[in-house]
């Protein structure tokens, strides 16, 4: 049991399932060490899956991830590299992109039907068979996203249809018109922009439906699952998402169960408080600050970018920039020592209506502070979460 330390730091007594979590990962950790298994391949695999299924970035998982991106950095396996190659991605990788870059295109194989695509390319060695492997995902990554974007046509409508149906509280939408390996982009799409909870099936020829579900806030998704299995031929998932199979014939039966779910469910709709991890004087935002940050990574599911919190920044200068209709905020910002970009992403309409640089207005900022990579340089900079003018 000393070679797992899941529960060590645990707020509250474990469980039996907590226990036969930690013995299982005593046994595998010792297996792989003795047969010395437990090889850099293995830790840079293990944090592809840890950060493509969402699991939370803390305890083990966050040393997993830690190793393993240190290593696809590193000395990446032959597969990883001809991808990264592939998709441009020359600069250190960080879990953020993993998750938005590298495990998408994984899974767009599987969502197309052909898993084996990924799986050839994490097996290959010979650079010709990664090369080829990784050519080939990208192909079927396209693929996904012309498919996503004529799921999103199909979809878009009738889940706004059925969120005002259903009082605001979630959001359905079944159809033959949807392609099975696209629910999940769709539902992540839907429920990122509705901030309730979001299902889309997909009717099949065999007479059964596959469905996704997305989670929103606080909901309780795992009691959802469970109170409709009787309806579900195969289901599995966690409180962040989830995936279902049923007969077509039971699809009324489930949106009967939805609704008495909903009604007696009672959760927070609000988008959670910002928590402010440090309030930073103008002389402490300086370079070093990068380094300290770094420190806490990798970043992902609960594990957080720190928050900090200026007042009284001065503006230098402001910019709306933007290849598509020019929609993002680039500010320079003052801090005396030193001047920093920084992104407001989608907030080119705030500039001189909830601020002004014309005015010369000071602001106080919420922000992370992130590495921009452009023309092989890395650079320190501000991703604001959000910005005010400053009171005088």
């Amino acid at each position: 049991m000393q070679a797992s330390k899941l529960k060590k730091y645990a707020r509250e007594a474990p469980t039996a399932v907590d226990t036969l979590q930690s013995i299982f990962s005593a046994y595998i950790i010792h297996t792989l060490q003795s047969q010395g298994l437990l090889s850099e391949r293995m830790f840079q695999l293990a944090a592809l899956g840890t950060i493509a299924d969402l699991m939370p970035l803390k305890d083990e998982n966050r040393l997993i991830v830690r190793k393993g991106i240190e290593g696809i950095n590193r000395a990446p396996t032959g597969g990883i590299r001809e991808l990264k190659v592939s998709m441009n991605l020359a600069k250190p990788l960080e879990a953020i992109d993993i998750a938005w870059q590298i495990t998408p295109t994984l899974n767009a194989a599987g969502r197309l039907g052909t898993p084996g695509l990924a799986l050839n390319l994490l097996q290959a060695d010979m650079v010709d068979h990664a090369m080829e492997a990784a050519s080939q995902l990208i192909q079927a990554n396209n693929e996904r996203r012309r498919l996503g974007t004529e799921g999103w046509d199909i979809v878009r409508d009738k889940l706004n249809e059925s969120l005002e149906q259903h009082g605001g509280k979630f959001a359905v939408v079944g159809s033959a018109e949807i392609k099975s390996g696209i629910t999940g982009l769709l539902a992540s799409r839907a429920a990122n922009m509705m901030k309730v909870p979001v299902i889309v099936v997909a009717f099949k020829a065999d007479g059964t439906c596959s469905g996704s579900i997305r989670s929103a806030a606080a909901f309780p998704l795992t009691k959802l699952l469970a109170h409709c299995a009787d309806l579900f031929l195969d289901y599995g998932g966690h409180d962040s998402a989830a995936g279902f199979t049923l007969k077509i014939d039971q699809w009324q039966a489930l949106l009967t169960r939805l609704s008495e779910f909903m009604d007696r469910t009672e959760y927070n709709t609000e988008e959670p408080e910002l928590a402010i991890d440090a309030e930073l004087p103008h002389a402490y935002v300086k370079p070093e600050l990068l380094h300290l940050c770094r420190q806490f990574e990798p970043f992902g599911e609960e594990n957080a970018p720190l928050v900090f919190y200026s007042r009284q920044v001065p503006m230098v200068d402001a910019q709306v920039v933007g290849k598509n209709g020019k929609s993002h905020l680039k500010l320079t910002l003052d801090f005396g020592a030193y001047k920093w970009p920084a992104m407001l992403w989608d907030g080119a309409e705030r500039l001189e209506r909830d601020f002004s640089f014309r005015n010369k207005d000071k602001v106080d900022i919420l922000y992370k502070v992130t590495t921009n990579y452009w023309n092989g340089e890395e650079r320190p900079q501000i991703e604001l979460y959000d910005i005010r003018r400053a009171e005088d």
